[in-house]
C-alpha cells in the first residue's frame, strides 16, 4: 500500500512540474491557442507557446505517456484497478483514462488520403523532435513540412493535444488527492 501511495504522490508532484511550466504559463496568460488561415496572405497565423516552452513541457509530459514510466497513464490505470478504494474513485479515473484514449484516437487531419490521429501527431513531434530523434517520426514531420498548411495544422494540433493532456492530468491530480486521503484514513 505504501508503494501505491508513493506512486500517487509522485504523479501529483510530476503534474505540479507541468503546471509550473512555461507552456502552462502561456495558457494561463493567453487562455487559448489558435490557428487562423489568412486568405489574403495565404499564411497560417498561430498563437502558440514558443518551441522552448513546448520542449520543456514535453520532456515532463513524456513521463505520463511512456508506458514504462512509474507515473504513466497506463501504470496509473493498472494501479487504480488494483488499489482498494471506493468504486466512485475508480470510475472517475476510468472515465479520465477513457477520455485520454479517445482524444488520442480521434482524427486530427487528413494528409495524402490518410486520416492522421492525434496520437500520430503527438508521437511525431514528441519522438521526432523533443524527447527523441527517431528517424521514422522525423520523416513524417518532413513530409508534413513540405506543405505549410499541413505543417502548421499539425503543429497547432500537437499543441491542442498537449492542452487536452494537461487538463486530463489536472483531473487525475484531483482524483489522486481523494484517493490518497481515502487510503491514508485506512492506516
Amino acid at each position: 500500500m505504501n508503494k501505491k501511495l508513493k506512486t500517487l504522490k509522485l504523479f501529483n508532484e510530476t503534474a505540479e512540474e507541468l503546471q509550473s511550466s512555461l507552456f502552462a504559463d502561456f495558457l494561463n496568460h493567453h487562455k487559448k491557442i489558435f490557428a487562423r488561415y489568412d486568405i489574403k496572405t495565404s499564411k497560417t497565423i498561430l498563437n502558440l507557446p514558443d518551441i522552448h516552452s513546448i520542449r520543456e513541457f514535453v520532456l515532463i509530459l513524456r513521463q505520463f505517456i511512456q508506458v514504462n514510466d512509474p507515473v504513466s497513464f497506463k501504470k496509473m490505470n493498472d494501479l487504480y484497478e488494483k488499489v482498494p478504494i471506493s468504486i466512485n474513485l475508480k470510475n472517475q479515473f476510468r472515465e479520465i483514462f477513457k477520455k485520454y484514449n479517445k482524444s488520442l484516437d480521434s482524427i486530427s487531419f487528413e494528409f495524402n488520403n490518410k486520416f492522421i490521429t492525434y496520437k500520430e501527431v503527438l508521437h511525431a513531434y514528441t519522438y521526432g523532435i523533443h524527447a527523441h530523434k527517431f528517424s521514422s517520426y522525423r520523416r513524417k514531420l518532413n513530409e508534413w513540412k513540405k506543405n505549410d498548411f499541413i505543417y502548421n495544422r499539425s503543429l497547432f494540433h500537437y499543441c491542442a493535444i498537449l492542452v487536452i493532456l494537461l487538463h486530463l492530468i489536472r483531473k487525475i491530480m484531483e482524483i489522486n488527492k481523494k484517493t490518497i486521503e481515502e487510503l491514508s484514513s485506512r492506516k
